[in-house]
């Protein structure tokens, strides 16, 4: 009930704002005007009017004009139990927080994001007159060291100002600013609806779409798990969870470089690449390269990263995958200059590749700077070439990692690992593989353990083992200052052979 009689017409020109209650401490009722289609409709909180049976009018006893609407919903306000010697009523977003305990709303209880408040000093944004939403995380969704992220900003960031949202008359997947919209950071909260199976929830997305170093861009999801609670200065939403914050980001599987999947033995591998200031993070799976175009979106049992393509499902040749793969572009470089790469585009044939990756050249240019150095150069294209060829095995079918290992174990020997020789362009490959717990590899090569970045790089005419280390010795390129490159004797006779075949 309120003070003042107003029929439909009267609260249709009243969007957004609000009718003093008869309740104890005057409550306010917020009316929220919402355009359709075909007719327009006004709410009182999170109640549609029913336009057919509203506008009943008559005088009470004293001869005051009174009007009375029928609603599709019941309007509960904010009040604690009677037994309670304080009792609250009317309360701003801040002593509904502060206050919480008292209004027994089970089973939530807010006490982390409340510490969080008061010890990054923003009461004062959830005491701030007019009409605002207010999302406020529980204490379930603060897990996994949660209260240290939230500071300030992210406070800021769970306030829309200046709008009164209700979840039934506001529009879907509308953005609206927070108050976390400064100079270095803008972020947006929409709603919206999912269905599963016969019921249905509420979600808020907050959009980190600009961020700073210590939050990162992208969407968090968070469901409503108690909606519509109406305060003096607008209306709060108790949220699963809290916005900007999400527990598995596309940068913390950077930081790992691999993620696992249900395929014990298949792994996702993330990466960043750089264009100028602009940064796209990919992931690999099963020999696919995808761009992720949305990434960290939080839902209720996990994360989302939306891709541009299937994983799993191989399109792109050797020589298609080491041209757009971010982590073997030295490898791509050493190929191209000597016209090594040419050959890797033929799908009448099966390669195995082991590829060093980016870092894998740059640790080995720590080892031999002057060997390395002189091999990236144009003027030593032929010796390069002569090194990539050790890398390529050329086969019926190509050697996936599994296949490796099974032919290096042989259990009719005392020692559990035999050699195994791959036929390369360049002579011949002896090794042995061993599979770790995680399911990794490590190649055995010459007294060197090499680890196995991403094993079965799946191609449509192959596959590619990216390595951590190239299969290069000291002893196989000599500098010295009687001559620019020298090779090791076994090469050198190799190099003879092949000139006296031609």
């Amino acid at each position: 009930m309120s003070n003042l009689a107003r029929t439909t017409d009267q609260l249709g020109l009243m969007s957004s704002s609000s009718l003093t209650s008869e309740l104890d401490g005057n409550p306010p009722l917020w009316v929220t005007h919402k355009t359709g289609d075909i007719h327009d409709d006004i709410y009182i909180n999170n109640a549609r009017l029913l336009i057919t049976h509203s506008n009943f009018r008559a005088k009470n006893l004293k001869g005051y004009d009174q009007v009375l609407h029928k609603i599709d919903e019941v309007l509960v306000p904010v009040m604690s139990p009677k037994s309670v010697s304080n009792p609250i009523y009317n309360p701003t977003a801040w002593d509904f927080i502060e206050q919480f305990e008292s209004l027994n709303i089970n089973p939530y209880r807010v006490r982390s994001f409340r510490q969080r408040v008061q010890q990054t000093k923003k009461e004062d944004i959830f005491n701030a007159e007019g009409g605002n939403t207010f999302f406020i995380p529980v204490d379930e969704g603060f897990k996994n060291s949660r209260p240290e992220s939230i500071d300030a900003k992210v406070i800021d960031g769970h306030v829309i100002p200046k709008h009164v949202l209700f979840t039934a008359p506001t529009t879907k997947d509308i953005s609206y600013d927070t108050l976390a919209n400064v100079d270095n950071m803008k972020v947006y909260i929409s709603f919206s609806e999912e269905t599963h199976g016969k019921s249905s929830a509420i979600y808020v997305k907050s959009h980190n779409r600009l961020a700073d170093s210590a939050h990162t861009k992208g969407v968090v999801m968070a469901e409503i798990v108690k909606a519509n609670i109406p305060v003096k200065n607008g209306v709060v939403h108790l949220i699963h969870k809290p916005l900007m914050v999400v527990d598995n980001t596309v940068k913390q599987f950077l930081e790992v470089y691999q993620a696992p999947t249900l395929n014990k033995k298949k792994n996702l591998y993330f990466n960043v690449a750089f264009a100028g200031n602009n940064k796209t993070l990919t992931v690999e799976g099963g020999g696919v390269n995808a761009t992720v175009i949305q990434s960290d979106l939080a839902a209720t049992n996990g994360i989302i990263h939306i891709i541009d393509r299937v994983l799993g499902v191989p399109y792109s040749t050797v020589l298609d995958k080491l041209r757009t793969d971010p982590l073997l572009n030295q490898t791509y470089i050493l190929g191209k200059r000597s016209g090594f790469n040419q050959q890797l585009n033929d799908t009448t044939r099966k390669f195995t590749y082991f590829v060093p990756r980016d870092k894998a050249w740059k640790d080995a240019s720590i080892d031999l700077p002057s060997a390395i150095k002189k091999l990236f150069m144009e003027d030593f294209t032929y010796h390069a070439n002569q090194i990539l060829e050790r890398h390529l095995v050329i086969s019926d079918i190509p050697y996936t990692m599994e296949r490796i290992k099974q032919l290096t174990n042989d259990t009719n020997l005392s020692y559990p690992h035999k050699e195994v020789e791959l036929p390369t362009q360049r002579d011949s490959l002896s090794l042995f593989v061993k599979e770790n717990r995680d399911h990794s590899f490590v190649i055995y090569w010459k007294g060197e353990e090499i680890p196995v970045f991403r094993p079965n790089v799946e191609c449509t005419n192959g596959v590619i083992h990216v390595i951590d280390r190239p299969f290069l010795k000291d002893g196989d390129i000599r500098v010295s200052k009687a001559s620019n490159l020298q090779f090791a004797p076994h090469l050198i006779m190799l190099l003879i052979a092949k000139f006296l075949l031609l």
